[in-house]
This record gives structure tokens, C-alpha cells and sequence, in this order.
């Protein structure tokens, strides 16, 4: 995580939460269980090598956009490309991957490789998101989604409304998702730490 940054796993449910430290310092084994289908991950952890030193743990900052969401971060400064995941059905975004000049990378929301569909675009210099509501069914509560474009032409256009355009460079792009709902948004700076 060098060049990437430090990242926490799981989800919020905006309790008092205990932060753990698995590991830090040299190479570390990661250890998960296989989950099942539709089920979390019974067992997570991480094996650092003897002789590595652990620094105090300081939390990320930032919450998510929704109770209960599983939460991502990624700074919008010095993007070399980024990767967008799209759901097949609704072409609606489920994950982003943002890669940096100095060759790090960072995964927000759901990047399922060989499973959803993808589109890679190099040197972008707008990033383009449109919330939305939608039903699968009649009767049913909607569904929160939201739709993703990222272009290289910072005169693009859009051919409806409701589209927010953010210049890469500055900032921190958020991605907040449940099972059945996705949320982003823009934060001005870096998370605090706790």
C-alpha cells in the first residue's frame, strides 16, 4: 500500500466502532475466508512478517453517504487513467478504479473483473456523475444508482440534465454502496485522521 495509501475494510452502521491494526511495515500475508454466496466474510485478517513495526492506526475521516454502506475513497489529483465497472442490465456504475502517475491505484465501490462489464479511459480530465432512482419491480422500494462517464474533453456535453462535473485535480471522490444502492460525491480535501 506504499504507493495507494491506507484503506479500511467493512462497512459503517454509525455505531461506536473499534478500529483494529492487522499488521504494518514489510510484506504481509492477507488471510480471508471464503465466503458464501449472498454471505460476509466469516474470517479476515493479516500475517506481517517477523521484525516489522506498527505504528499507531489512525482511522480515515470520512462516512459514508448512507447508514450501512460499505465505503471507499480515492483522491482526484495526479489520475493517470480510470477504470469504470458497469452492471450489464442497467449500465449503471458499480465500481471505479483509479489508477495515479506514480503507479499506485485505488478501488472504489465494486470492481468485479471479468464479471462486469468495464471501459478504461487514459488520460481523463473529467470525471461525470448522474444520481438516479430507479424500481426493479412494481410495488418495491427504489434503488439508488448512479451513472458514470469520464472523458479527456473538459468542453464535453451532456444530453440531459442533472449531470455534476468534476474537474480531476483536486478533491476526493467518495463511493458509498449496500447491496442494492450506489452513492457518490465529491469532499474538498483528504480525510482527517482520528
Amino acid at each position: 500500500m506504499s504507493l495507494a495509501g491506507q484503506v479500511i475494510l467493512g462497512r459503517s452502521d454509525n455505531q461506536p466502532e473499534k478500529h483494529v491494526l492487522l499488521g504494518s511495515g514489510t510484506t504481509m500475508t492477507l488471510i480471508y475466508g471464503e465466503p458464501q454466496e449472498l454471505q460476509p466474510i466469516s474470517i479476515f485478517g493479516a500475517y506481517p512478517l517477523p521484525g516489522g513495526d506498527n505504528p499507531l492506526f489512525e482511522a480515515q475521516g470520512f462516512e459514508p453517504d448512507i447508514a450501512g454502506a460499505y465505503f471507499s475513497w480515492a483522491p482526484l489529483r495526479h489520475v493517470q487513467s480510470v477504470n469504470i465497472f458497469y452492471d450489464g442490465n442497467t449500465r449503471l456504475c458499480k465500481g471505479i478504479i483509479v489508477h495515479y502517475r506514480n503507479g499506485g491505484s485505488r478501488a472504489l465501490g465494486q470492481c468485479r473483473l471479468n464479471v462486469d462489464q468495464s471501459m478504461m479511459v487514459i488520460e481523463p480530465c473529467v470525471l461525470c456523475f448522474q444520481s438516479i432512482s430507479y424500481s426493479i419491480s412494481a410495488g418495491r422500494l427504489p434503488r439508488h444508482g448512479v451513472r458514470v462517464e469520464v472523458t479527456g474533453d473538459d468542453a464535453h456535453k451532456h444530453s440531459d440534465s442533472g449531470w455534476s462535473c468534476l474537474p480531476l485535480g483536486n478533491g476526493v471522490l467518495t463511493f458509498s454502496f449496500t447491496e442494492d444502492s450506489s452513492y457518490i460525491s465529491l469532499r474538498d480535501e483528504l480525510p482527517m485522521t482520528a
